[in-house]
């Protein structure tokens, strides 16, 4: 089996080809995502029978759960770009497929993000001693708990590095996301300085 239809969970050639069965062409980034989901390329044959008697059954599509949506995602965006529909998102219920599937990915995801404008550890109240400090350093951070999966997924590069400049503003570290250029440029101006 190489894909499940997202309308009516017969088996399909491919995930993005319409359904033999009910004709149903998914069209939508929404849908296409779906799709995949349900295809041999993020899952296993076990899981798509599953998938297959759940929606035949129950007339409605399975939570998906994150891994899955996100590796899906990452296929889609690979893809030409098809017009946007207003129905952007899609359910990441953790409640299916989730036993097993991932058993060997035990470890969270980790993520390089590279910090300017606030060295490591610094607390509000050392902002002074900032000046005399090299404010450009590297940390490792979960996904999920330092930073968010859907920051991760907005703002990563191409290898999945983040950049964040916090910068000191009205008595507290803000930070926001930047690119990698910009992250380069603001540690180039510091270097000439220190």
């Amino acid at each position: 089996m190489q894909a499940v239809c997202y309308k009516c969970g017969n088996e399909k050639q491919d995930p993005l080809k319409m359904c033999g069965a009910c004709h149903a062409l998914p069209e939508s980034d929404e849908d296409r995502i779906v799709s995949i989901c349900l295809s041999d390329q993020c899952l296993k044959q076990k899981h798509l029978l599953v998938a297959t008697q759940y929606i035949k059954t129950k007339k409605k599509l399975p939570g998906i759960h994150p891994n899955v949506a996100k590796k899906a995602r990452q296929i889609h965006a690979k893809l030409p770009r098809r017009p946007i529909n207003a129905s952007q998102s899609i359910e990441l219920s953790a409640s299916f497929f989730q036993e097993d599937l991932f058993a060997d990915d035990s470890e969270p995801e980790r993520v390089t993000v590279h910090v300017i404008g606030k060295p490591k550890g610094v607390k509000p109240n050392q902002f002074v001693e900032i000046q005399k400090m090299r404010t450009c350093h590297s940390l490792t951070w979960t996904v999920g708990e330092e930073v968010s999966q859907s920051d991760h997924d907005i703002y990563a590069d191409t290898t999945g590095q983040l950049y964040l400049w916090y910068r000191w503003i009205n008595d507290q570290w803000k930070a926001k996301f930047i690119p990698k250029q910009e992250f380069y440029r603001l540690r180039d101006v510091e270097n000439s300085t220190l």
